[in-house]
């Protein structure tokens, strides 16, 4: 990984604390290396970092995926959690990702995580499908992106592959069709939890399909909210509530879990 000093031009380091449960990240953007949205951290991955700690999630001994990493912080804390973690994302973000992993994995585990480029659609057969977890935060906003999406995920997945997906329903293009349309073509969606305030045009209660190929679970988070200031317990109890739904049919190519939740 090339030093800050070296970069042309120079990066501004922004750097801020987040805290789930007993661990504590100080996650790092790079400002001013045209990253575009990969250079914030977007309240759907701090959404699904927040369920991971209220379920009392233990990746121990799994081998988990990132898809869209941006600054790592969802798949650090996966490692952080136990898992063997890929962390994956367009070439030119994984520097970032990089300073994060070694800012925030202690020296001991970073052997169970490890950086790879992945392009949608394109680099997919360059990995296993032996994943036990697939995790995407904030990965569903630009429709051009969702065939290649679609692909990676079919690819990737297995009969015992779980995928948690988060996602801002009502703030990104093509998302609600994304989730309720494209998605249910290939993948039986499961509703976790939602958050805060209900948006417009989409329905809370889980949709059942015909047996099709997997089961997923999607969150929908509002980044605009001002949640940053209050506990992530006291977020959760006060904001999700659960939607139940039937177990995956025998057969059926994964799991892939949704959660759908909006910040107050």
């Amino acid at each position: 990984m090339s030093s800050l000093a070296e970069s042309n031009p120079p990066l501004e380091l922004e750097e801020k604390n987040y805290d789930f449960g007993e661990h504590s990240l100080k996650i790092s953007t790079f400002k001013g290396a045209y990253l575009g949205v990969s250079a914030f951290v977007w309240e759907p991955g701090l959404v699904l970092c927040r369920y991971f700690e209220s379920e009392k999630i233990d990746f121990t001994g799994k081998k988990v995926l990132e898809l869209g990493s941006g600054t790592g912080i969802v798949g650090i804390l996966a490692v952080l959690l136990g898992g063997d973690v890929t962390l994956t994302d367009r070439s030119y973000v994984l520097n970032q990702i990089e300073y994060n992993v070694q800012a925030n994995i202690p020296a001991s585990s970073r052997h169970r995580s490890s950086i790879r480029a992945l392009a949608w659609g394109d680099d997919q057969c360059n990995f296993p499908n032996d994943f036990d977890y697939i995790l995407g935060s904030d990965i569903v906003y630009n429709p051009s992106q969702f065939p290649g999406l679609l692909q990676t995920l079919l690819y990737l997945s297995t009969d015992k592959t779980i995928v948690y997906m988060s996602s801002n329903m009502a703030a990104r293009e093509g998302a609600i069709n994304f989730h309720e349309d494209l998605l249910l073509k290939q993948f039986n969606s499961e509703i976790l939890h939602t958050s805060g305030r209900a948006y417009c045009g989409v329905p809370l209660k889980p949709r059942f399909m015909p047996p099709l190929r997997s089961m997923v679970q999607f969150l929908n988070a509002d980044e605009d909210s001002a949640v940053y200031n209050r506990s992530a317990r006291d977020e959760i109890d006060a904001s999700f509530s659960h939607v139940s739904m039937k177990q995956a049919t025998p057969g059926w190519r994964s799991k892939l879990q949704v959660l759908i939740a909006t910040s107050l």
